[in-house]
């Protein structure tokens, strides 16, 4: 059995195989399934975090003959139980099935319900609508603009659950105002001004209060150079703010430093977990004292 990850480039390599073989059809996901060319199965990955690729498909084709299945931005997943949150895709590609072969992709897909639980590793889902409205276009613009990091979900949940557009930040502040200005235009609401400095549940950068802060560090072994970054996490397994962020970390031994305001994220649980080119290589509970 074949795991893949839906990329870009699976898509351009998609089409080049397409036009050698003109029989392989081209159906979207929901036309596949009803009229029975391949059988799925959605079940939540347990290597990734619910905003990088959080989902697994697995789609079985039952014809004797290749089919190509294009998944878009913008398709739903819903979870079996309702605890858990719903995905929506955010980056769009195709994938070509051999005949009666079996094939798991990983979605890149971000959360849509913030106050759920985050999908564990036996959390199923079910395939949803493909979403309408500003939900598919910033999960069209995440897609396009592949910001699948903490600052892109921000921004879905600014349209899924009504957040303040301020509440959108990230590590690269073009790629953040962006966001932020993309947001604002499509709902009509007012672009706020650039956080301040010391802003920190606004600014990414704004450093914690000492008095309040809580401090670690993870020491890592790199075998060759990878994106890291460092995040916080709630007990429902939500990311609720990103620590550390090096999108080129050279390989090496490292010791990343972290801090979070106590005062900020206040839960007596949380969780600080190291992704690894949207892996999860790292995770510590933290209790806190409560006094």
């Amino acid at each position: 059995m074949k795991r893949i990850i839906l990329t870009p480039l699976l898509f351009a390599g998609c089409l080049g195989l397409m036009s050698l073989a003109p029989e392989n059809t081209v159906l979207s996901l929901e036309n596949a399934i009803k009229n029975g060319t391949v059988s799925c199965t959605y079940k939540a990955n347990p290597q990734s975090t619910h905003y990088v690729r959080p989902l697994i498909v697995s789609i079985r084709n039952l014809k004797n003959t290749p089919v190509t299945i294009k998944i878009d931005a913008g398709q739903q997943f819903f979870p079996s139980s309702a605890e858990y949150q719903n995905l929506i895709v955010t980056r769009a590609g195709n994938v070509i099935i051999k005949p009666n072969e079996n094939k798991n992709v990983e979605l890149f897909a971000m959360c849509t319900e913030s106050s759920d639980a985050a999908p564990g590793g036996g959390t199923t889902y079910k395939l949803g609508p493909i979403a309408q409205g500003n939900l598919r276009k910033i999960a069209e613009y995440v897609a396009h603009e592949k910001v699948n990091n903490l600052t892109g979900q921000s921004a879905v949940w600014a349209i899924s659950n009504n957040y303040a557009i301020d509440g959108i930040m990230g590590p690269d502040s073009a790629e953040t105002r962006d966001l932020q200005k993309f947001v604002a235009k499509i709902t009509g609401k007012r672009l706020p001004p650039p956080p301040a400095p010391n802003n920190y549940e606004t600014n990414y950068y704004a450093p914690p209060r000492p008095d309040v802060s809580y401090s670690g560090s993870i020491t890592m072994n790199i075998a060759e150079p990878t994106s890291l970054a460092v995040v916080l996490f709630n007990k429902n397994n939500v990311a609720v703010r990103e620590l550390y962020n090096n999108s080129a970390l050279a390989a090496g031994s490292h010791k990343i430093s972290y801090a979070f305001d106590n005062s900020v994220y206040a839960e007596d649980v949380y969780y600080i977990r190291a992704i690894i080119d949207g892996q999860v290589k790292f995770n510590r509970k933290v209790e806190m004292k409560m006094n």
